[in-house]
């Protein structure tokens, strides 16, 4: 069971110079008294090494944190605060050199580039871990499933003890669809405490599939299943006035200009593919006396499956409409 003897008088930081500001270390090396040479311990003969970097937990550096090699007394005596949780502090060769005087611990730096960095451990809650939380709040009050929310820059890092079990509470949200803004703010609970708050602001896109040219599309060409497929793009990146096809609509029609591949293809983009040609000979279809007979027209317009179209019988000269039925194919109903 190791046992922590923390000094009355705390040691004074030499070198920080990763620590932030206000942690408490020192700006000094670790002084001895006027009669420390007299009085300091007999130098240990263990072979004694400086560790490649230290993690603490506690609130204080221990001298076994720092060297390797020490007797279980000494290794448990306090050498400096610690840093705030989550921050590092790099000490010295000078620092460690008058540490190790003070303590009577055979050790010396080989250069004055040794040096040692300790870091405070802690449980980082940053900007994913809010980020979560913010969308599923908006998400429960009703921004879309397939919208994905983005956060401007801001501060969103909280560091707390190793273990410790927290909560977020999100609040105050807000959601603006016309220009995808969102806001809130996030709290983080920790020990029925709140350990800190954060405003939250950004944008909240939602997704939506539209169909893509899987290859180049050429002019004329009539578009088949493989030729699009479905895509996800965001929805701010949309033409205000486009309107997202269907693929089943756009199967069987005829591209109106080429499309390059990965493009989205729009209605505007195709048309009904042309069966019968304006000025081109059709096949007149029309039923007689329960007998389905035909004769040659002429179409005066073009026209796609399904579409309705006037022809003209070249035997008897007269216009009626028909409707397409096939490629240069017209129907006419009694």
């Amino acid at each position: 069971m190791f046992k922590r003897v923390f000094f009355a008088l705390i040691l004074c930081v030499p070198a920080f110079y990763n620590a932030t500001a206000g942690d408490g270390l020192w700006d000094e090396e670790p002084a001895l008294s006027a009669n420390s040479e007299k009085k300091a311990p007999d130098l240990m003969e263990l072979p004694v090494s400086l560790r490649e970097k230290a993690s603490v937990d506690g609130d204080y550096i221990l001298l076994g944190d720092l060297f390797a090699g020490l007797d279980e007394e000494t290794e448990n005596k306090a050498a400096a605060p610690a840093p705030s949780l989550g921050k590092d502090a790099e000490l010295n060769a000078d620092w460690l050199r008058a540490l190790a005087r003070k303590h009577g611990i055979r050790w010396e730096p080989e250069n004055e580039n040794v040096k040692i960095t300790v870091r405070r451990a802690a449980l980082e809650v940053g900007k994913d871990d809010l980020l979560k939380a913010f969308a599923q709040s908006l998400k429960e009050k009703g921004l879309p499933e397939s919208a994905s929310v983005f956060l401007n820059k801001g501060r969103y890092t909280f560091f707390l003890p190793p273990d410790a079990a927290y909560e977020i509470k999100i609040s105050d949200t807000s959601y603006a669809p016309d220009t995808y803004l969102v806001s809130g703010t996030a709290e983080v609970i920790y020990d029925g405490k709140t350990f800190g708050t954060a405003e939250l602001s950004g944008k909240a896109i939602p997704y939506v599939k539209v169909p893509v040219a899987k290859r180049t599309l050429t002019a004329g060409q009539v578009i088949t299943e493989n030729d699009v497929m479905l895509k996800s793009v965001r929805e701010d990146s949309l033409r205000a006035t486009e309107v997202v096809a269907k693929i089943e609509d756009l199967i069987g029609k005829e591209v109106k200009r080429g499309i390059r591949a990965g493009t989205t293809v729009t209605p505007d983009d195709v048309r009904t593919q042309v069966m019968v040609a304006k000025g081109k000979f059709v096949t007149i279809g029309f039923t007689k006396g329960g007998i389905m007979l035909s004769a040659q027209g002429k179409a005066l317009e073009n026209g796609g499956l399904g579409d309705t179209v006037r022809v003209q019988n070249m035997q008897s000269k007269s216009v009626v409409q028909g409707i397409v039925t096939g490629p240069e194919t017209v129907t006419v109903s009694p």
